[in-house]
């Protein structure tokens, strides 16, 4: 039983409630108009299906609903959410001219299905402000669970020496994880240091390739003069992946843990009216490029940007 003092305390704490629901309805067909064909199937019957795939006609409803609670009292905030829903992933046409015959299972001949997701995500966001303090400005913790379930899940994988990606469907599929971010404000929010940690489970690693299970992220930001740089170190788990043999079937290929390190760095230039943008971009400094059967993985990169913005 709640008193009434209980009942003021809480609605004097939390402040807003917000309630969403929404729905949607999708109606897709795929036509194939004068299709170019890769070779001419002189045995081919009546009903037979020409071109790459067959004509598809798909008809879904998704539904999505989310809440989201926030309040706090003096230098102390939380946020809170909670979001269910269905949704649901049709196949490109680029995904179903990469599922040739002689590669898929029989359920997915001729085509791909459209890959169904349940999910529900539950997460908060706690802050707090110690602004006397000259050093430590504040902090924030942030930590959320989610979990999905699939059917049809679209699964990618690659043929031996061939970066080119190739589609299949797996009948049924579960992902969950638990994911927690504590940071660390200096400096009037001008220094922010931040760590990650997550953590994933799966129905089958192979069923979500080159996919880690657990990470370990640690992110230095300074903010300042239109000034930002960024340090961003990771460590990444081992990873699996599927490759299609020369033989028709599978073969799975595990990833060895993985430390890396990007660093980003960008002014902000103001001219009148008009705002400069420029942003540099390191991404795996610590280690040369890693290839496999002809796939760039974990390579080393470098980018170079220029926006304008008026």
């Amino acid at each position: 039983m709640i008193d009434n003092e209980d009942n003021c305390a809480i609605g004097d704490f939390f402040s807003t409630m917000d309630f969403n629901l929404s729905v949607r309805y999708d109606h897709v067909k795929d036509t194939q108009s004068n299709p170019v064909f890769r070779q001419q199937n002189n045995n081919a019957q009546i009903g037979d299906s020409l071109g790459y795939f067959t004509e598809n006609v798909w008809d879904e409803a998704t539904v999505k609903f989310s809440t989201f609670l926030s309040g706090g009292q003096n230098d102390f905030a939380v946020n809170a959410f909670m979001n269910f829903g269905t949704n649901v992933k049709f196949p490109t046409l680029l995904q179903q001219i990469s599922t040739p015959n002689v590669f898929a299972p029989a359920e997915n001949q001729p085509n791909l299905n459209p890959e169904k997701n349940t999910g529900i995500e539950v997460g908060a966001v706690f802050l707090r402000e110690t602004r006397k303090d000259m050093g430590i400005y504040g902090w924030q913790f942030s930590a959320n669970f989610f979990r999905n379930s699939y059917q049809n899940k679209i699964r990618v994988y690659y043929s031996p020496g061939l970066p080119v990606a190739v589609y299949d469907n797996v009948k049924a599929a579960q992902i969950s994880g638990l994911e927690a971010k504590p940071a660390v404000f200096f400096l009037r929010k001008k220094v922010t240091v931040e760590a990650g940690f997550a953590r994933y489970f799966f129905s089958e690693k192979a069923t979500f390739p080159f996919k880690y299970d657990w990470k370990q992220t640690l992110n230095f930001v300074i903010d300042h003069a239109g000034y930002s740089l960024q340090i961003f170190a990771f460590r990444e788990s081992e990873q699996v992946g599927l490759i299609r043999n020369y033989g028709g079937g599978f073969s799975s290929v595990d990833l060895p843990g993985f430390t890396n390190m990007d660093i980003h760095l960008s002014k902000m230039f103001e001219l009148r009216k008009l705002k400069l943008i420029f942003n540099i971009s390191l991404r795996n400094i610590l280690h040369d490029e890693f290839e496999l059967e002809g796939l760039a993985l974990r390579d080393r990169r470098y980018y170079i940007t220029v926006g304008a913005q008026y």
